[in-house]
């Protein structure tokens, strides 16, 4: 049962890796310097995994897929920035749940792989519960907290990041069937360094990077954490039950929320978490029927 405590803390570096983003973004760091220091951070220790697990066998195919994952997540991570720098992170981060809900949809496209009775009941809960989160008075009307979704631009955002991310998992896993999940994850890091390091030279902004070094290098160890644990706890379960366990971080953020930030109506996002959370974790198990 290794893999449920290195799963948990997984969750735990993933949620308070967004709460010292938003920090930050609140103090007016630039969001592609800020993703530039995290990753940037988690480089040598990402190469350095190379030599644990050695390098293998490298095609142009999987150099092909790795440009399309590249900039699908350099995209997605940046507006997710954008998205928690303008709302509450307890609105923002539970609509990440719509990710495995929409892979419902694009898997069957790029993998060929459907649905199952579990995973629409999923996507129903997660549907749900987004109801719930953004429901204010009934007396607004009943159709009111699907209009608020798109009213908040934040939300609004973090929609359109999980419909990326939705893209983006399937194609990351034809990338690791074509090579590995270790040297994969290192890959993906790279280009992102790179193509992050031009953007920033572009921008010459370095001295307000060194003003917040401390939270930006806590950021970075956060994130190896979350690396390297989430690697190790997914080699020893399966994937789908590592997956649903990791979302226990959607929960943590609107905690954060509240306890950081003082974000209101706790208690209603909360619960509405919880039932995006289970909506997430019968999609998981379906795959296991």
């Amino acid at each position: 049962m290794l893999w449920l405590p290195l799963t948990l803390l997984t969750a735990l570096c993933v949620s308070l890796m967004q709460v010292f983003q938003k920090q930050l973004l609140h103090q007016d760091l630039d969001e592609i310097l800020l993703l530039w220091c995290v990753n940037l951070a988690a480089w040598p220790f990402m190469l350095m995994s190379l030599f644990w697990f050695g390098v293998p066998g490298w095609n142009m195919e999987a150099t092909g897929i790795l440009m399309i994952s590249g900039v699908m997540n350099l995209l997605a991570t940046f507006l997710s920035l954008k998205a928690l720098k303008l709302s509450d992170i307890s609105l923002t981060i539970p609509m990440l749940s719509f990710t495995p809900a929409l892979m419902l949809l694009t898997s069957p496209l790029l993998l060929g792989e459907f649905p199952r009775p579990l995973g629409i009941a999923g996507i129903g809960l997660i549907v749900t519960g987004s109801y719930v989160l953004h429901l204010k008075n009934w007396s607004d009307g009943y159709l009111a907290p699907i209009t608020a979704v798109f009213h908040e631009k934040g939300t609004r955002l973090m929609l359109l990041v999980a419909l990326i991310l939705s893209v983006l998992a399937n194609i990351d896993k034809i990338g690791v069937q074509r090579t590995s999940t270790i040297s994969w994850g290192v890959a993906v890091n790279t280009f992102l360094v790179i193509a992050l390091t031009l953007l920033v030279v572009r921008k010459k902004k370095f001295s307000t990077a060194l003003i917040h070094w401390k939270k930006l290098t806590t950021i970075g160890l956060l994130y190896v954490i979350a690396s390297f644990s989430g690697l190790i706890a997914i080699q020893l379960t399966l994937a789908s039950y590592m997956i649903a366990v990791k979302r226990t971080s959607i929960l943590m953020s609107v905690f954060w929320g509240y306890l950081f930030f003082n974000e209101p109506q706790i208690k209603k996002r909360f619960i509405a978490a919880v039932i995006m959370v289970s909506g997430i974790i019968l999609i998981a198990f379906q795959s296991q029927r």
